[in-house]
């Protein structure tokens, strides 16, 4: 009964950590939604007294919702996509009045004009609520119908204006991103090498489910490094993270490949323990290895306090892992081309780990010693 509460209350605290995390992590967007959202409502009364905004303080946080996209071209198809929606609303909802099947209509013109014209979804669905408040809300022929243009181009400017005057610093974001998918990876080395050791497959099955799972994270560091960009470019109190901004950009395509790697590295391996296949003890070994080097590439990607490896410890890390690869396998191995397919694997993800580390692809695969006996370098 004692372990059970102590396991239920180690769970509740990791919950909590995760959930505080989370909050942490949105602070400041949720202070710019705040302002934008209580300054949009303020401007729009200003310049249209006795009306009731409530559109600007929406435009304002759509505009800046940190979704795939660039904002301000976003922002201004929001204004579109209202101003499709209005006009398709007071010219059919006079006409045909207001009912369901009015409704219907108006939602589908609106729709389809805002897709005819070029515009994404986003816009089109922008338009299709426009049209519906018109149908529903806003008395036809009445000047609130036009002023909804109005409040959606305040809201949006303010929503802008926010996002330069208090930006978030998309730095933290990257860096905290890139450090999970390095965990991720230092662990599933780790385990395929365990399961290669110990023919443990539901070890291997488990360790190419994680290492597939990486692919939404590998797009989020995308994306995330899109807005940050423009997030950086619009306001001058981030100007000067410009260059840092493009060093994370530039180890986004090699920790891909190295992920991709480690897929096809993971899938071999789940072959190879399928087939009951022997391998050369040097193999898992290097995986291992690769793994404690990964886990020096996470340290210095990491924002914790007590990782502090550089950019050049952490590249002496993969090398010195590179450095015991150069063996060859007897030509009457038992595994085959087994062996030789999971070599060649781990030999292309060091490349790709060196690049991560800073490195530029020439100098990445200079670092990697020739099979023996060879003048090739990697595989």
């Amino acid at each position: 009964m004692r372990n059970w509460f102590e396991g239920r209350a180690r769970c509740l605290k990791n919950s909590l950590k995760v959930r505080t995390g989370r909050v942490y992590h949105a602070l400041i967007p949720i202070l710019q939604a705040s302002f934008a959202a209580g300054i949009s409502w303020v401007v729009a009364l200003y310049f249209f007294p006795g009306t009731k905004p409530f559109f600007a303080p929406i435009s304002a946080i759509i505009a800046l919702a940190p979704v795939p996209g660039r904002r301000v071209k976003r922002s201004f198809e929001i204004a579109a996509g209202t101003v499709a929606g209005v006009l398709v609303g007071e010219l059919i909802i006079a006409q045909i009045g207001s009912g369901a099947w009015q409704i219907s209509l108006v939602v589908a013109i609106a729709m389809v004009a805002a897709l005819f014209l070029g515009s994404g979804m986003l816009v089109s669905v922008q338009a299709a609520s426009s049209a519906i408040l018109i149908a529903t809300l806003i008395p036809v022929g009445s000047a609130a119908g036009l002023q909804r243009v109005w409040h959606a181009v305040i809201g949006s400017l303010v929503g802008i204006l926010i996002m330069v005057i208090i930006p978030a610093n998309p730095m933290r974001d990257i860096r905290r991103r890139l450090s999970d998918v390095l965990h991720i990876e230092a662990n599933v080395l780790e385990d395929v090498a365990e399961g290669l050791d110990t023919g443990n497959l539901d070890l291997v099955n488990q360790s190419l489910a994680l290492i597939r799972d990486t692919q939404p994270a590998i797009n989020g560091i995308r994306d995330t490094l899109y807005n940050g960009s423009e997030v950086v470019r619009l306001s001058p109190f981030l100007w000067h993270r410009r260059d840092e901004l493009h060093q994370w950009d530039d180890i986004v395509e090699p920790l891909d490949n190295a992920i991709r790697n480690t897929r096809v590295l993971t899938r071999r391996a789940l072959v190879i323990v399928e087939d009951g296949v022997t391998l050369d003890s040097r193999i898992p070994e290097a995986i291992r290895l690769m793994s404690e080097a990964t886990t020096v590439v996470y340290s210095m990607m990491s924002e914790k306090k007590h990782h502090t490896a550089t950019q050049a410890e952490a590249a002496r890390a993969v090398i010195s892992v590179a450095m015991r690869t150069s063996f060859t396998q007897a030509p009457d191995d038992a595994a085959g081309m087994h062996g030789v397919v999971i070599h060649a694997q781990i030999r292309s993800t060091l490349i790709d780990l060196l690049q991560v580390c800073g490195l530029d692809r020439t100098a990445a695969v200079a670092s990697i010693p020739p099979i023996e006996g060879s003048r090739f370098r990697p595989a």
